[in-house]
């Protein structure tokens, strides 16, 4: 087993296979949800491990089978029961778990600002962007990660006035 720096365990994992599991650095895996590292597709299937991504979080009561890989940055849904690989930043929901689209890159970093920043509880506060850097930018992002967020968006040339104008961030500290 292999656990990130700064993961919060509010779930269950199974105890046995524990060597099948990878969970990155800031991930969460939310109240009631649970990863399974047995079953009948350890033998069946040549990657059978559950592996999550930097910064992806499970949300109440999901399932996590064997087999399952989070990208950077995915949101699994309420309830959702995954099984396979997901793309880097997904949202995912449903028995079997789809996903529904990709993050909205203000929207990651709003959520990166609140929950690993701030240290806050979503939708209680709004993000005090004065405390973005362009080193949690780069974090946040995947820059010079095998999973960016965009390998389009060249981060270092980049001030972060032109993250703010780029992903159309209000940076006004609101009430």
């Amino acid at each position: 087993m292999k656990i990130g720096k700064n993961f919060q365990n509010l779930g269950e994992i199974e105890k046995w296979n524990s060597d099948c599991l990878e969970i990155g650095d800031n991930c969460l895996l939310g109240t009631e949800s649970k990863i399974i590292l047995h079953g009948p597709i350890l033998p069946y299937r040549e990657n059978n491990k559950v592996v999550f991504g930097d910064l992806s979080w499970v949300g109440f009561r999901s399932t996590i089978l064997m087999g399952t890989k989070l990208g950077r940055g995915c949101l699994v849904a309420t309830n959702t029961v995954t099984n396979k690989e997901y793309a880097p930043y997904s949202i995912i929901a449903g028995n079997p778990g789809k996903v529904l689209r990709k993050r909205d890159g203000k929207e990651f970093l709003s959520f990166y600002v609140i929950r690993i920043l701030m240290n806050a509880v979503l939708g209680t506060v709004h993000p005090n962007w004065s405390l973005l850097t362009m080193e949690h930018v780069k974090y946040a992002l995947g820059h010079n990660t095998s999973e960016p967020y965009d390998e389009n968006l060249n981060l270092d040339s980049m001030t972060i006035d032109d993250v703010f104008e780029h992903f159309e961030i209000d940076k006004k500290i609101k009430d």
